[in-house]
């Protein structure tokens, strides 16, 4: 019992820290940009999804909700959908509409059970974390195996416009956060390229495929999807997550199903304090499917 309570408060502290607190004021001139881009780009009246909308940092709500009839936020974290309404004093309004959905299948309670199982075999056993043959893999391979069996569905054409953005690099990055954070805290050295890793990176292929198919299957017109190319100052092969979209997409547009229309760089600085500010490719994709 006391491993799964240290469990349980190790992982929503990892998640609290994902929060950051002064995002609103720190992102406005990229709020700004984001929401002027959609503005330009989209008819008036119509409809648009937010997939990932979080608390609304991104995107200027209140603008949004003049141009468009409708607008679907849409994320798991139903709090954060609300707080992004309050922050933005649209409560009550017509335009605005939550969705509660879950993009990938796995819940708090499996990454829970993860990091117990994680923490109980290094503590009891002395076994690297790294260990393809250990419990903590088959324990991991349990969660790929619930994500596996879940597909999204957001519906078929439901939204003249969506847009999604910095959300394909989270889709499936808790795994390996876990992994990273937990061993960073014994000490253990962190191998980015055993089978663990690799296996952590074809999941993400997986998993941001099917995210994708469901997303152009709710769009009718023209979905926004952004995604962080890298870190501004920091040389890197790129964002798990955001790389698997890149080439998804360029897949997907080969064979017909969207067509380029625009690409704009953008600057976010996501964590100014700690010197993360991320440059983002937002790509303009007419849906053809």
């Amino acid at each position: 019992m006391r491993e799964t309570i240290s469990a349980e408060k190790f992982y929503y502290d990892l998640q609290n820290s994902r929060v950051r607190e002064h995002a609103f004021n720190q992102w406005e001139e990229y709020r700004k940009q984001v929401t002027n881009l959609l503005i330009t780009a989209c008819d008036q009246g119509k409809t648009l999804a937010i997939f990932g909308a979080g608390r609304g940092n991104d995107m200027d709500l209140s603008r949004l909700a003049g141009h468009f009839r409708e607008i679907t936020l849409i994320d798991l974290n139903e709090n954060a959908m609300q707080s992004a309404v309050r922050q933005y004093s649209l409560e009550g309004h017509p335009a605005i509409k939550l969705e509660q959905q879950d993009f990938v299948g796995i819940t708090d309670e499996d990454y829970i059970q993860y990091l117990s199982v994680m923490g109980r075999e290094y503590l009891q056993m002395g076994y690297v974390l790294n260990d393809p043959v250990s419990q903590t893999f088959t324990e991991l391979e349990r969660l790929y195996e619930k994500a596996g069996k879940h597909r999204p569905d957001f519906g078929r054409k439901r939204y003249d416009y969506s847009l999604v953005l910095n959300v394909h690099s989270q889709l499936n990055d808790t795994a390996d956060w876990i992994r990273t954070h937990m061993m960073s805290l014994l000490g253990e050295p962190v191998d980015y390229h055993n089978r663990t890793a690799v296996r952590i990176l074809e999941e993400t292929a997986l998993i941001v495929k099917k995210f994708n198919e469901a997303v152009l299957a709710a769009t009718g017109e023209t979905t926004f999807i952004g995604y962080e190319i890298g870190i501004q100052g920091q040389p890197g092969d790129g964002i798990q997550g955001a790389l698997q979209t890149h080439q998804d997409l360029r897949k997907r547009e080969k064979c017909g199903q969207i067509r380029l229309k625009q690409q704009d760089l953008l600057t976010w600085p996501y964590d100014r304090k700690q010197k993360i500010v991320f440059t983002v490719l937002l790509e303009t994709l007419s849906v053809l499917l």
